[in-house]
């Protein structure tokens, strides 16, 4: 610690940023840096802004956000980011104009990279409109969970194994 250093905190005068994947409206490898923060607090706040963003991190195959996310709700998901990102510009005390300015740019040169999504992703889903014998053999199966869904079982699998690790420290304690 800085006190063992004898340093007091200030002296360090650190910095604290977040780091955000944003490919999924802005294009491939594209990350947002966060204007930086001088205390973890502040820094928690900004990556809180940043949270709902984080499940379009996939993006392969069917784990891609493409595949499980409509067109639609990835435009809502571009009106939400702008908006989190001017929170988070503010709540750093930095003017948000010069950043959002900057992603727009960036949003309107990846145009052509959503047509090629949009296609892609109404190729696939009406693909599963067809009857099953139909459907090339990587979409014929009978199971098909909508994202939603997927979450809520994902969450509810994480609940689980936090009850299992406790209930297995409890054994623990009780057997010495």
């Amino acid at each position: 610690s800085a006190t063992e250093h004898g340093r007091d905190v200030e002296q360090l005068q650190l910095r604290f940023g977040v780091y955000q994947p944003a490919g999924f409206v802005l294009g491939p490898r594209f990350v947002l840096h966060s204007p930086t923060v001088r205390s973890i607090e502040e820094v928690g706040k900004l990556r809180k802004l940043m949270s709902p963003f984080r499940q379009y991190f996939r993006n392969r195959g069917r784990s891609s956000m493409f595949w499980w996310y409509s067109p639609e709700h990835l435009q809502e998901a571009w009106e939400h980011f702008q908006r989190a990102i001017a929170d988070m510009w503010q709540a750093a005390g930095v003017d948000p104009e010069d950043i959002l300015r900057r992603i727009r740019a960036c949003y309107g040169a990846h145009a052509s990279m959503r047509e090629k999504h949009l296609q892609f992703w109404e190729s696939q889903h009406m693909t599963l409109q067809d009857k099953i014998k139909h459907r090339p053999k990587r979409l014929q199966s009978h199971y098909y969970v909508p994202p939603n869904e997927r979450r809520d079982f994902d969450e509810a699998l994480s609940a689980v194994r936090q009850h299992l690790h406790r209930w297995g420290l409890l054994l623990e304690r009780k057997a010495q």
